[in-house]
């Protein structure tokens, strides 16, 4: 089995590790920019609702946001996305698939579980976390402001490259947006769910 993130809805606070929560999305290896485009207005930094300890005793962190501005700003993502492709169906109907899911399994809090991805590297599991945190929270409004100027599709393989996103579009559509497998990365049917 592939390292996974995961993505989690919930009304209760996120911090501690008994609240109800719900499993909408999940994605093996690299995160998919769709999710961290809903993750990347970072709230906090709680105890993992999956994990417990990692090998040296330390509690397992997460990543927590608020679930309405993410989704304002992957609607956003989704639109641009939609605008530049008017002309395929396939992607309108997968964007609206995804929000219509998304909508449908909103809480207060999106919870980020990044842990699984974070034991690729050889760091302290908790560091990893935090060091992702900062890195989406700095790094993802840069590349959707960009994204969102685009006039035409000709402009996305510079986009992707000058962001070091993949290089070019469709390798990124293919490999790094969850909206490309709705079935299968927005789901409330998690292998940790």
């Amino acid at each position: 089995m592939a390292n996974r993130i995961y993505l989690y809805s919930s009304n209760d606070k996120p911090g501690k590790k008994k609240i109800k929560f719900k499993g909408i999305g999940e994605h093996p290896y690299n995160p998919p920019f769709d999710f961290e485009t809903m993750a990347h207005k970072v709230k906090g930094i709680g105890e993992s609702i999956i994990w417990d300890k990692d090998n040296n005793g330390e509690i397992i962190k997460n990543i927590y946001s608020d679930y309405s501005t993410g989704y304002g700003y992957l609607m956003k993502f989704y639109l641009q996305l939609i605008k530049l492709y008017a002309d395929e169906d396939e992607i309108q109907d997968k964007v609206k698939e995804s929000l219509t899911f998304l909508n449908k399994n909103k809480g207060r809090y999106l919870i980020t579980e990044y842990a699984e991805i974070a034991a690729m590297s050889d760091d302290n599991l908790n560091k990893e976390i935090v060091a992702y945190a900062k890195n989406i929270s700095k790094n993802t409004i840069k590349k959707l402001s960009t994204f969102l100027k685009l006039e035409n599709k000709n402009q996305l393989d510079s986009w992707c490259k000058k962001n070091s996103i993949y290089h070019d579009f469709e390798t990124f559509y293919e490999e790094g947006l969850a909206v490309n497998y709705p079935d299968e990365s927005w789901s409330n049917v998690l292998y940790y769910g």
